[in-house]
């Protein structure tokens, strides 16, 4: 399943690459590659993450091929108007604590242009801007 799920980020333009240099950067550290690829996997291992990128990655995908029903995909398509991402995204977040929801929140609203940066425009990515957020912020506060 790890695979898969790797394999699935990267359909979406994204690597462990862009993690390591998303806590970086939340943990105001310098940027060194690779230097939390252990913590990442071992993030992206657990279930109720795999659970959350599988959904959220094809809930994606389906919207842009535009074959879920009419008021979902204007809905997904419209981020803004869409709230059930965010709420996924913060149950998942909360198994790894307080320290993890804080720092969601914090990449929600202080960084979001640095995770919008890694984000392919050409493709709707309503629920994998809050996974990105989700996992960076569970890799930063070390449990692992």
């Amino acid at each position: 399943m790890l695979d898969f799920i790797i394999d699935l980020l990267k359909s979406r333009g994204i690597t462990l690459d862009n993690i390591n240099l998303l806590v970086s950067i939340l943990k105001k550290e310098e940027y060194v590659p690779y230097r939390y690829n252990d913590d990442i996997l071992k993030v992206l291992s657990v279930k109720e993450i795999q659970d959350l990128i599988s959904l959220g990655v094809t809930l994606d995908i389906y919207c842009e091929s535009n074959i879920l029903p009419e008021l979902i995909q204007d809905s997904i398509s419209n981020d803004s108007l869409f709230s059930l991402d965010k709420s996924l995204a913060l149950s998942v977040v909360n198994i790894f604590g307080p320290e993890a929801v804080i720092n969601f929140s914090f990449l929600q609203k202080e960084k979001s242009s640095d995770i919008k940066s890694l984000l392919k425009e050409d493709k709707v990515n309503t629920f994998l801007d809050d996974i990105l957020c989700v996992i960076t912020s569970a890799v930063a506060i070390g449990l692992y």
